[in-house]
């Protein structure tokens, strides 16, 4: 009984738009996403925040994770960390990710990247013409033991969704989030993935793991019969490294946008040669 009237009036601080305290945020997060398997109970979370929590533009703002359930909006990176701090009192496993994707073409993203990077050097090119930076967060599946993403921006929990609305070759399903909807579709498809730095610096690799493999698993092992596979799984592999420089401030990827054009130009190919081959997600 006290620990329904403590989640009611948390609830009641949170739609009046008020400041959660630290115990309240726990009692939430541990009551939202309830019982079950870790994928499951964190989907829930996700499933919350997106009835809550609209996704912005960054501002380049610093705000706590309290701060942005009480403003309602947030960034890709804000969202994550809204869900970081929502799965802490759950036990569920997590980490951190950080993502490049291909865009539309954008004079207006380039001269803005240009800037940020004359301010704070090359970790400010993860961004530019035709390219943009996301993150999000992987969370452990204690049933198999693997890394699924959970990213609260796009709605999207589970590996074989992920990739299904992330990087499909035919059609995408239409988002689960609608106000989401235009946002997804202006990432064209990940290009670069990787984990953001462990306790002793070094960074994972996913970029072979989502953009390879599961690509092709998407497709029941299939796509990997498309006459580009070749050029986009050697692709994938060339600018892996360069990914993850940029995010180190190692590496400016706007002296590699030629890499970026060849990764967007050989996706346009796969998706192309996918609808004359009649390839389905299996």
């Amino acid at each position: 009984m006290r620990a329904r009237l403590l989640l009611a009036t948390t609830l009641a601080v949170f739609l009046q738009g008020a400041a959660l305290a630290g115990t309240e945020i726990d009692v939430l997060a541990r009551d939202v996403a309830g019982e079950g398997d870790s994928i499951t109970r964190a989907q829930r979370l996700v499933t919350w925040m997106n009835a809550r929590l609209q996704w912005v533009d960054t501002d380049y703002e610093q705000r706590t994770p309290e701060e942005i359930l009480k403003r309602g909006a947030g960034n890709c990176a804000e969202l994550a960390s809204v869900l970081e701090r929502l799965l802490r009192p759950t036990g569920i496993q997590y980490r951190w990710v950080a993502e490049i994707n291909v865009h539309p073409k954008s004079a207006e993203r380039q001269a803005d990247a240009v800037d940020l990077i004359q301010r704070l050097g090359a970790r400010a090119s993860v961004f530019g013409r035709r390219h943009n930076d996301h993150r999000w967060l992987e969370v452990l599946d204690e049933r198999s033991q693997e890394w699924v993403p959970a990213d609260p921006a796009t709605g999207l929990v589970g590996t074989k969704r992920w990739a299904l609305i992330r990087m499909g070759l035919r059609e995408r399903p239409p988002a689960a989030v609608p106000a989401i909807a235009k946002s997804l579709d202006a990432m064209i498809v990940p290009i670069g993935i990787v984990t953001h730095p462990d306790a002793s610096g070094t960074r994972i690799d996913r970029s072979e793991h989502y953009l390879i493999d599961e690509l092709d698993r998407l497709y029941g092992g299939k796509a990997h019969t498309l006459p580009s596979w070749k050029k986009w799984e050697s692709a994938v592999r060339d600018f892996a490294p360069l990914v993850r420089q940029a995010f180190d401030g190692k590496v400016n990827l706007h002296e590699h946008a030629n890499r970026i054009d060849q990764l967007a130009d050989i996706y346009e190919s796969l998706k192309r040669e996918a609808a004359a081959a009649g390839l389905h997600p299996g």
